[in-house]
């Protein structure tokens, strides 16, 4: 670990010449972390945290059930939820191509680009592994074997020709890179921190990245925030860090927090998902034990209509963007809080084997939270729209902060 730590719609014109210049070009894209055990308050934690920078900014989660189809008739083994972009839905014409996720064996998964010189025969896109490993992965381990088996006769690559994934469970992660032709992983991490970004971190795929890759600035400012506090690290100094200007960009879409848990993994494994930039949207919990997706979070509405106006007001207007963090940073304290007396409860449910009272339970309090961050939401549009002043933002929806 020490070692690691220290290596260096009108979607179709349009959307091939981003992929051309995309592929022509070493871009400034998506960041992650990952902090374990010992590094963790709770000394027990996996923490897997990804920031998405990508064009493609309208965004939906989905939720896959154990033996339901999704994707090409492809079955669930297990239970999965993710988030995925509208222009995968449309071009793919189905849920199950995810960028990010966690299934109910507490195993999750997210990916970086990764620049490679070495284009290898494109088999399929890799969302489509991601969903598929997450479909029958009852580990991190497991998890790395079964995307070795989908890929033995042929990679699957992004536009970059190279994907870095983290794989996490609730007792470890591994990490991956791929080329267009070789592959390497490192792992099991238990206890340690780890930053990267759109460069190969393995020493033996090291000769296959374009150029230097990009992003170092990105994972050191990680770094900044993390190595201080290594070994009391929480989910709130994760947001903290995912929040600052350098990596929360323009080109910021999302950002997503998967934990598996050690005990009821089946019902609270969590991803604390971001429907849009971080400085412009809350993270909500998605357990694994609900049973549905809020509406407005599902076919993404969420994201078009609430929080990325909120981001492109304070782009126009910067005086808000404080004030409007303040607000989020609130609003997920209270939410922490209430979100640890629930998984009380829903650990006493299970012991009692009522199940789907603990599903309803967890269903319930999704809901209510996606929906407070909407009203929320437009309450903040339609104040910075007043042109009200900034420093009274905050007072002015205290109440409202539920």
């Amino acid at each position: 670990m020490k070692n690691l730590r220290k290596m260096p719609l009108a979607i179709t014109a349009l959307l091939f010449v981003s992929l051309v210049f995309m592929y022509a070009n070493i871009t400034e894209a998506c960041t992650g972390m990952v902090a374990s055990g010992f590094c963790c308050r709770d000394n027990e934690s996996v923490m897997v945290y990804k920031s998405r920078d990508s064009s493609a900014w309208e965004q939906n989660i989905f939720l896959i059930e154990a033996n339901s189809v999704f994707g090409d008739n492809q079955i669930a083994k297990y239970k999965f939820l993710g988030t995925q972009t509208i222009s995968d839905l449309i071009m793919y014409g189905n849920a199950g191509i995810i960028r990010s996720g966690i299934n109910e064996k507490g195993v999750s998964t997210t990916t970086l680009a990764g620049y490679s010189w070495d284009c290898g025969n494109k088999k399929d896109v890799d969302s489509r592994l991601r969903s598929l490993v997450l479909a029958n992965a009852a580990d991190a381990l497991g998890a790395i074997k079964h995307h070795g088996e989908i890929v033995k006769d042929g990679y699957y690559y992004g536009t970059s020709c190279g994907t870095h994934y983290y794989y996490g469970d609730p007792n470890e992660f591994w990490y991956r890179s791929d080329s267009g032709h070789a592959w390497a992983s490192a792992g099991p991490f238990r206890h340690g921190y780890f930053s990267s970004s759109n460069f190969y971190r393995i020493p033996e795929m090291l000769k296959y990245q374009r150029g230097s890759g990009s992003g170092q600035n990105r994972a050191a400012k990680f770094d900044e925030y993390m190595y201080p506090i290594e070994g009391d690290i929480t989910i709130e100094d994760i947001f903290k860090a995912a929040r600052d200007p350098v990596i929360s960009r323009g080109s910021t879409v999302s950002g997503t927090l998967f934990i598996g848990a050690k005990e009821y993994t089946d019902l609270l494994s969590v991803g604390w998902i971001a429907m849009g930039p971080v400085d412009a949207a809350p993270f909500v919990p998605y357990y694994i034990g609900i049973t549905q997706i809020p509406t407005a979070y599902e076919d993404g509405t969420a994201c078009t209509d609430y929080f990325f106006p909120i981001r492109w007001l304070t782009n126009a207007h910067p005086e808000y963007k404080d004030p409007v963090i303040s607000i989020w940073e609130e609003f997920e304290s209270k939410e922490m809080r209430e979100a640890k007396e629930l998984e009380k409860r829903v650990a006493t449910l299970a012991d009692a084997q009522q199940k789907e009272e603990a599903q309803n339970l967890l269903t319930e309090f999704v809901e209510f939270k996606a929906q407070v961050a909407l009203d929320l939401a437009q309450m903040i549009i339609d104040y910075i729209n007043a042109g009200e002043p900034p420093e009274l933002l905050k007072p002015t929806l205290q109440g409202s902060i539920k």
